[in-house]
């Protein structure tokens, strides 16, 4: 099963390699002592900030709509190059389509059906004439050049939700970062640790930094809004493929 990446998974771990850093000094100096330490539990802040939880649902609302997208076109798996690319372009209009589209999407969904239940039925047909043979496998070369656009998809789409990713976690650590430093600093704070590596000492003050978290809105941070500016663009359908020397090109009713 493939492992999907999640944006508080990602902030735990920034956070914590963040954070931890400076314990490498702590066993150097007897000053350690004296400093005003704190501690946050990096993962209850991953598991309580509100709009953290937010944007990794949102990611993951959008990951579904696009692998539904994805699924869909498995449909039309048997169309000719053409026919698929007209597919394509359908379903780039807005909801609901005009009843002509609508009406052509159904009509090239069942000349596909068409087409899928005859490749099954030469595929069981021990006996096969030359000629269908040759239907055969031109049905199965088309099949395969469907194929190999989607999985082209697929791996487009989650390339894009790999980058959607990161550039939440990034975003919503600056966040993270910048309010724990701010009350690291209103309340004279030496140094701040990450809860999970701390064995014994410092002040917990995970529940004050999450209070503070969920009543600042995500777009107080600076800078934010140019980095939802850069956001990608969302995966279209595959580029049209030239079509292949071999592959038939069948209109299906035009």
């Amino acid at each position: 099963m493939r492992k999907i990446p999640c944006v508080s998974g990602g902030v735990v771990c920034l956070m914590a390699v963040a954070l931890l850093g400076p314990t490498m000094a702590l066993a150097e100096g007897e000053a350690a002592s004296r400093l005003h330490v704190a501690i946050v539990s990096i993962e209850k802040i991953s598991n309580e900030y509100t709009a953290l939880s937010e944007k990794d649902q949102e990611i993951r609302q959008w990951l579904g709509e696009r692998q539904q997208y994805r699924e869909e076109l498995e449909d039309f798996a048997f169309l000719s190059q053409e026919n698929f690319n007209e597919v394509l372009q359908i379903y780039e209009l807005s909801r609901p389509l005009p009843e002509g589209k609508a009406a052509r999407l159904e009509e090239l969904r069942s000349l596909c059906a068409e087409k899928l239940h005859r490749f099954v039925e030469l595929r069981a047909k021990a006996d096969r004439t030359p000629g269908e043979d040759e239907e055969f496998d031109s049905l199965k070369e088309v099949a395969d050049a469907r194929q190999q656009q989607l999985a082209a998809l697929e791996q487009q789409i989650m390339a894009e939700y790999r980058g959607k990713v990161d550039q939440a976690q990034g975003q919503l650590l600056k966040v993270v970062e910048k309010v724990i430093t701010q009350y690291a600093q209103e309340h004279n704070y030496d140094l701040v640790l990450d809860a999970a590596w701390v064995l014994y000492g410092g002040e917990d003050i995970t529940d004050l930094i999450i209070e503070r978290l969920n009543q600042a809105p995500e777009g107080g941070e600076e800078g934010a809004e140019e980095a939802e500016a850069g956001e990608p663009t969302e995966a279209g359908p595959p580029p049209e493929e030239a079509t292949e020397g071999g592959e038939s090109e069948e209109g299906g009713g035009g």
